[in-house]
C-alpha cells in the first residue's frame, strides 16, 4: 500500500517541489522514482538483512509491481500532466494500448513457455532439450 499510494501522494508531490533544483528533468525524475514500486533485488536484500521473511518479500515485490502497471500511470499523469507542456497532457496515456503490449509481450511468452515445459511426463523429450540446454537459456533470461 505504501508502496502504490502513500510513497507517490505524500513525496512525488514535494519531490516536483525541491528547492536548490534547478532542473526541471530533475525534479519530474525525482517524482517518477516515487511513483515506481520497489525492485526485487532491494527489496529481498533488505529483508534479509533485516531477517524477514524473503519469500513474502518476493510475494510483496511481484504483487506490488503487477499493481503498478495500473498505478504508475494514474501517479505520473497527476504529479507530471502539465510538467512538460500541453502536448503531453492532450495526448493523454494510451492504457489499453501499454495493457496490449505488455500482455503481448511479456504474458503470451510467459504462458507459452509454461504451457511448453508443463506439457511432457518427467521423462518428455522437452524436458530432456530444457535440461541440456538449461544454461545457454538461463543467460538469455538476464
Amino acid at each position: 500500500f505504501s508502496t502504490l499510494v502513500i510513497s507517490p501522494a505524500l513525496f512525488a508531490p514535494l519531490a516536483m517541489q525541491l528547492p536548490g533544483l534547478d532542473s526541471a528533468g530533475l525534479r519530474a525524475g525525482l517524482a517518477v522514482f516515487c511513483c515506481v514500486p520497489t525492485t526485487l533485488s532491494s527489496c529481498v536484500a533488505l529483508a534479509n538483512a533485516a531477517g524477514a521473511n524473503s519469500a513474502l518479500a518476493l510475494a510483496l515485490v511481484v504483487t506490488t509491481n503487477t499493481l503498478g502497471v495500473a498505478t504508475m500511470p494514474f501517479w505520473i499523469a497527476t504529479h507530471l500532466g502539465g510538467a512538460f507542456g500541453a502536448e503531453a497532457t492532450a495526448a493523454g496515456l494510451p492504457y489499453v494500448s501499454i495493457l496490449k503490449s505488455l500482455a503481448l509481450t511479456v504474458l503470451v511468452p510467459l504462458g507459452v513457455g509454461v504451457a511448453i515445459r508443463e506439457s511432457g511426463g518427467e521423462d518428455s523429450a522437452i524436458k530432456r532439450l530444457i535440461e541440456k540446454f538449461r544454461k545457454p537459456l538461463g543467460l538469455l533470461s538476464h
